[in-house]
């Protein structure tokens, strides 16, 4: 398959420092000859602690509804993404693609 130029010039952007997702980035960036960036969006807190996902009593729940008031908040985070792109642009990029995946919350 040839190297299509559009895929070159995309920097990807992806969340979440596991493992698996670290190695999906890798082969994705060796795949498509291209940057991938994994910004922290939780810095200087943590992820919802994986240990209590799926939330399964009403105090985790709540403690998930929370995180995403505040922590995860879509538009706190759309901000911070949309100034990485930014930054990005500015050191040189000319596109910038972004994927994610849902992370469970009812606006996903």
């Amino acid at each position: 398959m040839s190297e299509s130029p559009v895929h070159r010039d995309i920097d990807r952007i992806i969340s979440r420092f596991y493992p698996q997702t670290q190695k999906g980035a890798d082969i994705l960036a060796n795949s498509l000859n291209t940057t991938v960036y994994m910004p922290d969006f939780f810095e200087p807190d943590h992820p919802f602690p994986i240990e209590h996902f799926p939330p399964g009593t009403p105090e985790q729940k709540q403690e998930f509804h929370n995180f995403f008031a505040t922590v995860a908040n879509p538009s706190k985070n759309t901000q911070k993404l949309l100034s990485f792109g930014e930054v990005l642009k500015a050191a040189g990029a000319r596109k910038v693609g972004v994927y994610g995946f849902c992370w469970g919350e009812s606006g996903c």
